[in-house]
């Protein structure tokens, strides 16, 4: 189920002329506060700034819509997703920044790390009801499942001590599961010893919902992704424990622990936020407000669309600060936000990208 964008909050309400439609199409949102989104994915060796989350959620999709004779039409839709989120202290930001740039620090830092993230295809079918007349009000109900063959995946939490000097000197307690050891790299026995199996590929399945009341020359609209979630994997490796790397921080491991923790393999069952959008618009002017939150980020908007003969345009800003443009035509839309015009320095992004075909 497409999401509602708050920019084009007027079009959710947009007649749906077609009987039927092919749509192929990107959606995808980041922020990244520490360093720009680019860095986040090749080193944070770019400008750094105080910073304690990383979000990233983006999809590659085609979509078949479809009428049911009065019963409101179903969107049939297969996608690849991939979805990051990084919640940590300001002082882990330091430590990351220092292992990326110079390898030292000249003072002990306190770790506290929570990742999530996972990649995979997937299958999805929404249901959109017709919409529903009341004498003061009309309402428009949809909802979606969508089930995942999740491949690569890491969750977990990690909480220690860094020690002045190398980089390297790292000890705390770890809870992590994953398919590829980004941390430790147990998932190269030949190297540590570490007893992890090749993981298969996971299950996962996602409820979407999605409600919009008009009231004389007002529309609300509420949208939760991600509602109910979970994803499984029936070997997942795992390491928990404390570690104690490259001689670490005395005290926090206590004498005679494994240097990797315990690793193996267990069933593994992980969850997401979910992703709740809220956007109230006034009809006459144009005029909409969001609020979209997914865990501990927060966004805000206000919005200004208007009508032309090219179809409807839009301008918009955010808070985190963000300036963008939509515009939509037919089975055409385009949305693009960002706070700089350069793609290396960009923290907050969101594009929006389809084309199709009605008939």
């Amino acid at each position: 189920m497409r999401k509602i964008i708050p920019i084009l909050a007027l079009m959710s309400g947009v007649t749906h002329a077609a009987d039927y439609s092919i749509q192929l199409g990107i959606e995808a949102i980041g922020s990244s506060e520490p360093v720009p989104i680019e860095n986040m994915v090749t080193g944070w060796d770019g400008d750094f700034q105080q910073g304690e989350l990383a979000f990233a959620d983006a999809s590659n999709y085609t979509a078949f819509k479809f009428p049911l004779i009065d019963k409101g039409w179903l969107e049939l839709k297969h996608h690849y997703r991939r979805y990051y989120y990084l919640e940590f202290s300001e002082e882990t930001a330091e430590l990351y920044r220092a292992m990326e740039t110079t390898g030292e620090i000249s003072e002990n830092k306190n770790i506290d790390l929570t990742v999530k993230h996972f990649e995979g295809p997937a299958l999805g079918v929404a249901y959109h009801l017709p919409k529903l007349d009341f004498e003061n009000f009309s309402l428009e109900l949809s909802a979606s499942v969508d089930l995942y063959q999740p491949g690569h995946f890491q969750f977990g939490e990690l909480d220690g001590l860094a020690n002045v000097g190398s980089t390297d000197n790292v000890a705390g307690n770890i809870d992590y599961r994953y398919d590829q050891d980004k941390i430790l790299d147990c998932d190269q026995p030949v190297e540590n010893g570490c007893k992890v199996q090749d993981v298969d590929k996971g299950f996962g399945y996602s409820l979407s919902t999605s409600v919009s009341i008009d009231v004389g020359s007002y529309l609300f609209s509420w949208q939760t992704k991600d509602l109910f979630n979970q994803f499984r994997w029936e070997n997942g490796a795992f390491t928990e424990g404390c570690v104690n790397v490259g001689g670490g921080v005395s005290g926090v491991c206590e004498e005679g622990q494994l240097q990797n923790g315990f690793s193996g393999n267990q069933n593994t069952v992980e969850r997401i936020y979910a992703t709740h959008t809220f956007t109230a618009s006034h009809h006459a002017s144009g005029v909409s407000f969001g609020w979209l939150n997914h865990g501990a980020y927060d966004r805000f908007s206000v919005a200004k669309s208007f009508d032309t003969k090219l179809g409807r345009f839009g301008v918009f800003l955010y808070h985190p600060v963000q300036l963008g443009l939509g515009w939509k035509y037919q089975a055409f839309e385009f949305k693009l936000a960002a706070d700089d015009d350069q793609w290396q320095e960009m923290r907050n992004l969101e594009l929006d990208l389809a084309i199709g075909w009605q008939w």
